[in-house]
């Protein structure tokens, strides 16, 4: 297989994003809201990075004036309107199927960065994204009618959730093309604070949280956070950001498999073969067996070899 180390930091990512929606629901279970919960995960993460760039470089901390055009709206989608839009989802909704209304985001993501970047369309990114919609639709049981009564609200925010991530991972592809994965993870992380802290009452209604809570928290802000956005930032600097965005889906299948065992929501085996088919699609998208690149370089050996007609 030809699979780079930021495909694997993209996996890794994933699974890490997929174990989150338990800790999430415990904070709901302890009476905080969605946006309490969404502002209070991002200031932590702020503050744990911030701490970690002092020990670690204080020369991280700059950036150029220029870059904020990027870095402002990596923030703002990918931080405090995806992480908002995206609690909803998962407080009305199942966790499988707020990640997978959430995964559509390879679909905007592979479009726009064809464009922008240039990056290449190839056949097996189309049959990957179709096996990444198919195992998803698997994972979440489109086909069970039960599937068609959900709330609008938690579909909404879900399919916005996909669309801002797409727009957050575009600008995070120009922003680490210059700076080091941490730069780019705190200033994503406080851009997002910034925002949600200044557009909401995060105090109100006041929780008194216990040790359950806290420590979810903890591990919201340090491995499903800080950990969790430093392999992305790292995959997103060495890989296409359309691969990035198809291995970090496998989120779908960690949230599927964390909803069946924590929460008793379904995952038969018509669900197992979806998530069988998330894994094949993010394989073929990444190009795994490396068939494109050898078929570009049987063409580059034609093209060189080929006979020149006498004009």
């Amino acid at each position: 297989m030809k699979l780079d180390k930021g495909h694997f930091t993209a996996l890794a990512t994933g699974i890490a994003w997929g174990t989150a929606g338990f800790f999430v629901r415990t904070l709901y279970d302890a009476g905080l809201t969605p946006l309490q919960v969404s502002t209070y995960r991002t200031v932590a993460m702020t503050l744990v990075t911030t701490f970690i760039m002092l020990l670690y470089n204080r020369k991280l901390f700059y950036i150029r004036k220029k870059d904020l055009r990027y870095i402002i709206p990596m923030g703002l989608f990918g931080t405090a309107l995806g992480y908002l839009t995206h609690n909803i989802a998962m407080k009305h909704t199942t966790l499988a199927i707020a990640s997978m209304l959430t995964y559509t985001n390879p679909i905007y993501t592979t479009l726009l960065a064809a464009v922008i970047f240039k990056e290449r369309v190839y056949r097996g990114k189309v049959v990957g994204l179709i096996l990444l919609i198919t195992g998803c639709s698997l994972l979440v049981k489109v086909y069970d009618a039960a599937f068609f009564d959900l709330n609008g609200i938690g579909v909404v925010n879900g399919l916005l959730t996909g669309l801002f991530i797409s727009i957050s991972a575009l600008c995070a592809k120009r922003v680490t093309r210059d700076y080091h994965p941490l730069t780019s993870v705190f200033y994503n992380f406080a851009v997002g604070a910034v925002f949600l802290l200044a557009f909401s009452f995060p105090w109100q209604p006041v929780v008194v949280l216990g040790a359950k809570e806290v420590l979810s928290l903890v591990y919201l802000a340090t491995i499903a956070g800080v950990l969790a956005f430093f392999l992305y930032m790292y995959s997103v600097k060495r890989i296409e950001v359309s691969q990035t965005e198809s291995c970090v889906s496998i989120e779908s299948v960690m949230a599927g498999l964390m909803g069946y065992f924590l929460f008793g929501e379904s995952f038969d085996a018509i669900q197992f073969a979806g998530a069988a088919v998330i894994l094949l699609g993010v394989l073929i998208f990444n190009d795994a067996w490396g068939m494109e690149r050898r078929k570009d370089d049987d063409e580059e050996l034609s093209c060189r070899f080929r006979p020149q007609n006498d004009k």
